[in-house]
């Protein structure tokens, strides 16, 4: 079985196929492994983290449809979309999180806006959120419209709250100022395995894996 991740982002896939690494009989693509340039991510207008991962998947699903390529069988499009909510921000930077700081965001600027919009506030409880949109593509369903393919919904979520000061140099994007519930350090400061084992996005691969046994029988 394929999974066909459409992303760029280099992190979200290296923890997607760290997840399954016992998983030899996946085999993972993204969209690096287009060799067509004429692909144009769709854009995100999506409202909720559920319709921007539905956006992702049924855009890269109707190209492969429309590009003629040999697909490999069976094969599962993965859209994926996350985020960090803050409940005294009103959810905010949710859906908008990888640009929180304007259209030149990076790491280090939504950061810094966040810790900004966080000064004097005492409820600073936050939660990771991830939603996997997926669509499988079977030998009988090549002809299929995108809205005719069925499409499975995994979410996943990581309960916490938000530091006063950027700590450690782990992971990525709001990570250094995220501390996860139960504990006294960010995700910054915590290993790559602990993250792994309780992280929003390890939580929706879980439910994924469980359809994919299911689906594969």
């Amino acid at each position: 079985m394929t999974l066909w991740l459409a992303t760029t982002n280099t992190h979200k896939t290296k923890e997607i196929k760290s997840f399954f690494k016992n998983t030899p009989t996946l085999r993972f693509l993204d969209l690096s492994d287009i060799n067509c340039k004429n692909y144009i991510p769709p854009e995100e207008t999506g409202s909720t983290f559920k319709e921007n991962a539905g956006i992702k998947s049924a855009g890269l699903l109707k190209f492969l449809k429309d590009s003629n390529l040999s697909l490999p069988k069976p094969l599962w499009i993965v859209g994926e979309d996350s985020g960090l909510e803050v409940k005294v921000l009103k959810g905010k930077p949710g859906i908008y999180s990888a640009r929180y700081s304007g259209p030149q965001a990076t790491d280090q600027k939504n950061n810094q806006l966040l810790l900004k919009n966080l000064l004097g506030k005492t409820d600073r409880i936050a939660r990771y959120v991830c939603v996997f949109s997926c669509q499988p593509l079977t030998e009988n369903s090549q002809e299929l419209s995108s809205s005719e393919t069925k499409e499975f919904i995994f979410e996943g979520f990581c309960h916490g709250s938000i530091t006063v000061e950027e700590k450690g140099v782990n992971g990525f994007g709001y990570d250094p100022l995220f501390i996860p519930q139960g504990e006294t350090k960010t995700f910054g400061e915590l290993s790559h395995q602990f993250k792994e084992s309780i992280s929003h996005r390890i939580q929706a691969l879980k439910k994924l894996a469980d359809t994919l046994k299911v689906e594969g029988k």
